[in-house]
């Protein structure tokens, strides 16, 4: 019964930030459409979308995430999940491969995006474009997609 709770509560956890993670993409597209958007911050929003959706999935195969901004292929924990069996019905497993890979490549522009490079005085927008802004966009969801789907698989293989 214990262990049963536990799952839930990790489960409950991992579902606040697939919420997160979407309420990220939906500020992001709303900045993306709006009257003078700021790219930069599009792609800050969907960085930590992308980031949220990936610690969702540890936390629903029951692996502990890196509690910093760096999820990478060499880590014990995402070695783990990489071997982890999913479930059956979940038909995306050959994309985690990709989800900590757009996990790491986003990492590297969050900074960027928020403060661009202050040393040289190069603004964030500067350095962001429409473009970056609708790859960013494209990757979130595909993202959210993955951890969402898992996350519908495991709550309903309990019912």
């Amino acid at each position: 019964m214990k262990n049963k709770f536990i799952e839930n509560k990790k489960e409950k956890y991992a579902k606040n930030l697939i919420e997160k993670s979407g309420n990220d993409i939906e500020k992001a597209m709303e900045i993306f459409k709006g009257y003078l958007p700021i790219f930069s911050n599009v792609i800050a929003l969907c960085q930590q979308s992308i980031e949220l959706s990936a610690k969702a999935v540890f936390k629903l195969m029951g692996i502990d995430f890196p509690k910093n901004h760096e999820i990478r292929f060499e880590l014990k924990g995402t070695k783990e999940l990489l071997k982890k069996d999913f479930p059956e019905t979940f038909q995306e497993k050959d994309k985690i491969p990709r989800l900590i890979f757009l996990t790491q490549f986003w990492k590297r522009f969050y900074e960027l995006a928020k403060y661009g490079k202050e040393k040289l005085n190069i603004g964030p927008d500067d350095l962001f474009g429409k473009e970056d802004a609708e790859i960013a966009l494209k990757h979130a969801k595909e993202c959210y997609r993955i951890a969402e789907n898992l996350e519908i698989i495991k709550r309903t293989s309990r019912l």
